[in-house]
């Protein structure tokens, strides 16, 4: 075999190779990425099944579990009139609307203090925050089933506060500033303080992996 001969046998070996080494490599990739995204759902843990609840939105409209089945969806405990941490939930839970764009994603904002939060309230405050309604509940109703569903379903704390132990008129409620992770079936898979950027990221990370990967 001449010299010539050889290098032309070996060029066409390379061309016919390496197509098949870049697909190899980019099914490596794919096979480790989903591996990868598996493990990283499994690492989620699964906390109880939110328990069923029938209330009212913004709009004065039913909303019952049922109505979230099938989303992956972020909820918190806020009422409007508090001068505390609740506007720095909000404005939170703004930014979470922003960055997580798929369209299964709804955010679901509980009020603890049902008598003062009418929906019309609630559709007000929603609109200082510029919140997208047709993404974002904030929901009223009953105040023992919104009291029972943050204690006995959510397992975060309320309390409301005797008159004569305010700080300020405003001051009716006491409340957790986490929020809750809930998927697709249902059941709650991750609590995030809802006042640190650090573990806000966490939760903008783990609402991913539900959505693309349940």
């Amino acid at each position: 075999m001449s010299r010539q001969t050889f290098l032309m046998h070996r060029l066409l070996v390379a061309f016919f190779l390496l197509p098949l080494a870049v697909i190899s490599t980019v099914m490596i990739s794919r096979g480790w990425m989903q591996k990868f995204q598996a493990e990283s759902l499994r690492a989620l843990p699964v906390h109880q099944s939110v328990m069923p609840f029938s209330l009212i939105d913004q709009n004065g409209a039913a909303v019952t579990l049922a109505s979230l089945a099938g989303k992956v969806w972020i909820g918190d405990f806020i009422f409007t009139r508090c001068a505390g941490p609740c506007p720095v939930m909000t404005r939170a839970m703004k930014v979470l609307d922003s960055e997580i764009h798929e369209p299964d994603a709804r955010f679901v904002s509980f009020t603890v203090d049902p008598d003062y939060d009418t929906p019309e309230r609630l559709k007000n405050y929603l609109a200082k925050f510029d919140a997208n309604p047709e993404r974002w509940l904030f929901l009223t109703g009953d105040k023992q089933t919104l009291h029972d569903l943050s204690i006995k379903s959510f397992y975060l704390g309320v309390t409301e506060v005797p008159e004569a132990e305010r700080e300020a008129p405003d001051q009716t409620v006491t409340h957790s500033t986490r929020f809750v992770l809930v998927d697709r079936l249902g059941r709650l898979r991750g609590y995030y303080d809802g006042t640190d950027a650090k573990a806000l990221k966490q939760l903008v990370r783990d609402a991913r992996v539900l959505l693309r990967n349940s």
